[in-house]
């Protein structure tokens, strides 16, 4: 079943009570399909979610950037458009506050003579995303970024896939270091010929290096990696793992990696998994979490100062009934063993697809996600952002179960708006925006 990605027209959020803000909205521009794929903490009360906009039959294809305070409130929006043929994509860990100005990366598309040319940008804007700049980079195939990292000399290193330099036809890893005004340091692509490997995740490391991971191969040959690299972009380890969700990397507190994902475990139903790595590549341990009825995954984590793990994620139910299938949106928190605490569960309408990109923490020692939720039958889809408190609870009274009450995450959409769906949709990413999500089957 091909599910297209959609949007709603409105969303009545949810307001409650408690110490720390919480909501559950969702955000519409009226057109075919919107979502959040970056989040930047403007400061304590103001958050900056970066997306983009496609409208009915392919147009209206722009950036959206939506200004929202602690409580969901949008406070201002701005758009950054390209030209007839040029389309913009944010990788889903890209997005940086610098002096005052944001930073983000991603890929830029120009559709030309029914040919297509991608190439990695790292675009600036003011606070309220306003554009004031881009750099693009890149050779003369496709390239794109999906993750990003600013390190304590306020150097950006950006990573994702190149087909420009070495495989030219399956793509390789794809690393470039610049300062804050765009100027290439150092790039770099290497990887195995006709086999693809791409970078989903990075961080910076305590020697001053960084540590990404990213996919190779692809569907049943799919796996994940880890490699450590030092400040010139030099190999110094790599390890591989079972995974067949986009891998994310995270730096603990004592210099450890985590590493979050999904793979299979004993047959083809995909487990979250989360893995903590030494400084020197070495597993110190690994989990695996089931799913409530199907498929389940980790995405974005983060660290509690008491080395507790946070995770978003997602995972499916499963109708045997009628043979559908829907996702909710996760956040699980462990001990610093990987031992469950609690494990919560969202969504916008439970017989519909919700999916979380990415999750921040937040000052009140909450958490926002961020991402997309269908509506009407898994036709259109909008932005969708959740805040939680520091026990992923939307309501009081969550705080004493493993899996969250339904009604505690729930927004309703009004399916109200009457235009006609497309038949098809003329970009790649657009009928499979998450490969790692099974956004289509």
């Amino acid at each position: 079943m091909l599910r297209y990605l959609l949007f709603p027209f409105f969303a009545i959020p949810i307001f409650l009570e408690a110490q720390t803000p919480t909501f559950s909205r969702l955000y519409d521009e009226n057109d075919l399909f919107q979502s959040i794929e970056a989040t930047t903490v403007i400061d304590n009360n103001k958050f900056l979610l970066t997306g983009f906009n496609v409208g009915f039959g392919g147009n209206d294809f722009y950036i959206w950037n939506i200004t929202i305070n602690q409580y969901g409130d949008t406070i201002s929006t701005a758009k950054i458009l390209g030209d007839t043929l040029t389309y913009y994509y944010i990788g889903f860990q890209s997005s940086i506050k610098l002096n005052n100005h944001v930073f983000w990366a991603g890929s830029r598309e120009k559709h030309i003579n029914q040919t297509q040319e991608s190439d990695a940008y790292l675009m600036k804007s003011d606070s309220l995303g306003n554009k004031i700049r881009e750099n693009i980079f890149g050779g003369s195939g496709y390239e794109a970024i999906d993750a990003m990292v600013v390190n304590r000399n306020q150097e950006f290193l950006l990573a994702g896939i190149s087909y420009s330099f070495t495989d030219t036809t399956e793509g390789d890893i794809y690393v470039v270091k610049t300062d804050t005004t765009g100027e290439v340091i150092w790039q770099k692509s290497w990887g195995v010929n006709n086999f693809q490997e791409r970078c989903w995740g990075i961080d910076t490391t305590a020697d001053g290096g960084y540590v990404i991971t990213g996919s190779q191969g692809i569907d049943s040959q799919s796996s994940v990696f880890v490699i450590k690299i030092d400040s010139l972009g030099n190999q110094q380890w790599k390890k591989n793992f079972s995974g067949k969700r986009i891998p994310h990397i995270k730096t603990l507190q004592n210099g450890d990696f985590l590493l979050t994902t999904g793979a299979p475990v004993n047959g083809s139903i995909d487990q979250a998994k989360i893995v903590r790595i030494s400084p020197a590549g070495n597993i110190l341990w690994l989990k695996h979490f089931p799913g409530t009825e199907w498929h389940a995954w980790f995405s974005y984590p983060t660290e509690s100062n008491d080395g507790a793990l946070v995770l978003a994620g997602g995972e499916m139910e499963f109708d045997s009934t009628n043979g559908n299938y829907w996702v909710l949106g996760t956040l699980t928190k462990t001990d610093a063993q990987g031992n469950l605490i609690w494990k919560r569960q969202y969504y916008t309408r439970h017989d519909l697809d919700n999916y979380f990109f990415g999750m921040i923490p937040t000052s009140d020692l909450g958490f926002l996600m961020y991402g997309f939720a269908y509506r009407d039958s898994n036709n259109r889809q909008d932005a969708w952002v959740v805040k939680v408190d520091s026990l992923g609870c939307l309501e009081p009274g969550c705080e004493g179960s493993v899996a969250a009450p339904e009604a505690e995450a729930t927004a309703v959409a009004l399916n109200i708006y009457p235009n006609p769906l497309p038949t098809a949709l003329p970009w790649s990413r657009l009928t499979n925006p998450c490969p790692a999500c099974a956004c289509s089957t």
